[in-house]
């Protein structure tokens, strides 16, 4: 699984600001490295990750990561502004970043970065469920970014782990839209058996990513996803300042990356099925939903 550490991790690397190093010790809160060296409140206001947990099985404080609140260079300690669920010991890897590209502003950049790649295909299961005597239902406010893309109706309710699910073509449903804050809707062309769960089939942006631990959806490529961080962090820096030649090399290559892995992984999404030509109500019936079996 792909977290928010992960990318944020890969970026510095990058961008070509993360220092890695093996913790001689720590604490919930420092991490203290006395090779480290340096002069006092170098990496003050950067970023600190703990790489990789010693005990060797991805256990924590593995992938956690804060702000530099300080760095005493005679120690060779990192303090964070965040406390980690468990203790840096020694063996511990450990990564550090400067100010340049500042913790929280990146978090902000891999949101953007998230936004640009565009809309992923999403499921809701647990939304709706069919009515007796209702074939129209309101959609949840997500579900009219892309409107449904594709719906499927349970038709085994005996069993939650074989639930046999039916695509229901798009010439027996429409979606009908609504003004901003308003629930569309559903119309099934004809009635479907009641009791069943929907699948709804739809497109959204990606949820925010804001903790260590945030999973990156794998409908995402990694390293597109990194390499538009990447990139947006370049801009940003070449605006916060006169962008000095390399800045201007990074951001070209960046910027090539990131279209490369943008055509090579584009999110897959559901193919949309064509309009079938129905001959009679019962037929639509028996398509919607067909009969449980034993």
């Amino acid at each position: 699984m792909t977290t928010l550490s992960n990318i944020l991790q890969s970026a510095y690397i990058y961008l070509g600001d993360f220092r890695e190093g093996k913790a001689t010790g720590g604490t919930t809160a420092t991490i203290a490295d006395t090779t480290l060296g340096g002069t006092n409140d170098d990496y003050n206001d950067g970023a600190v990750f703990v790489t990789f947990d010693a005990g060797g099985e991805a256990g924590a404080p593995e992938g956690q990561f804060g702000k530099v609140t300080d760095y005493d260079a005679s120690s060779g300690t990192i303090t964070s502004d965040t406390t980690f669920t468990a203790a840096v010991v020694a063996g511990d890897y450990y990564g550090v970043a400067t100010k340049a590209y500042p913790l929280y502003k990146m978090i902000s950049i891999v949101n953007s970065a998230l936004s640009g790649i565009g809309d992923i295909p999403l499921v809701d299961t647990t939304t709706l469920d069919t009515v007796a005597a209702q074939t129209e239902y309101d959609c949840e406010l997500v579900w009219k970014r892309s409107g449904p893309i594709r719906i499927d109706i349970q038709t085994n309710t005996s069993d939650s782990d074989d639930n046999r699910w039916e695509r229901i073509d798009n010439g027996l449903w429409e979606y009908i839209p609504a003004t901003a804050g308003s629930t569309g809707l559903i119309v099934f062309a004809f009635q479907p058996y009641s009791g069943r769960d929907l699948r709804i089939w739809y497109k959204d942006v990606h949820p925010a990513v804001r903790i260590y631990s945030s999973a990156i959806n794998e409908a995402i490529h990694p390293e597109h996803l990194v390499w538009e961080t990447v990139y947006r962090a370049l801009r940003w820096k070449k605006g916060m300042l006169d962008a000095p030649s390399a800045i201007e090399d990074m951001l070209m290559e960046a910027d090539q990356r990131r279209q490369e892995y943008g055509l090579i992984h584009k999110p897959r999404e559901p193919k949309r099925r064509g309009r079938l030509f129905i001959v009679s109500k019962e037929a639509a019936i028996d398509f919607i939903a067909p009969p449980e079996t034993a």
